[in-house]
């Protein structure tokens, strides 16, 4: 029983993690990808929030926090796999449908080419994180 218990509080932790840091990496990512230009006139606080949204949006920081999963979540190597890429799939999901609601475009794609597009960074995204996670696993 206690075993249980403790089995469901590892699962919450990792599903609130994946949830509050998914969501802030989507939104800063969809943020730094539609910043403004930056070239006059830029305040203290918008060079900040830049800088901070484009080092976010960089691939070796998602890679980073797929480690972080790894490290603080997994018990063997499978499961570091596991949550590695659930996290990095819930959180690019987070970025896609944000972005979506966030840019308003005119011309609309075809639901097979975006379909395509979601189908080829879910699987590069669910790799990442299974590297991600076993990496760190290992350093744990």
């Amino acid at each position: 029983m206690k075993e249980n218990q403790e089995y469901k509080r590892h699962w919450r932790k990792f599903i609130i993690f994946t949830l509050i840091v998914g969501l802030v990496v989507g939104v800063i990512s969809v943020i730094s990808d539609n910043l403004p230009n930056l070239a006059d006139d830029v305040t203290v606080l918008e060079f900040i929030i830049s800088y901070l949204a484009i080092t976010i949006n960089s691939l070796p920081m998602w890679f980073i926090l797929t480690l972080l999963v790894g490290y603080l979540f997994a018990n063997n190597i499978s499961k570091a796999a596991l949550l590695g890429s659930i996290y990095t799939i819930c959180a690019i999901t987070f970025y896609f449908a944000i972005g979506h609601f966030y840019i308003e475009a005119t011309v609309s794609s075809y639901f097979k080419e975006q379909a395509l597009v979601y189908a080829i960074w879910g699987g590069a995204s669910a790799i990442d994180g299974m590297l991600g996670g076993i990496t760190g696993f290992l350093l744990n």
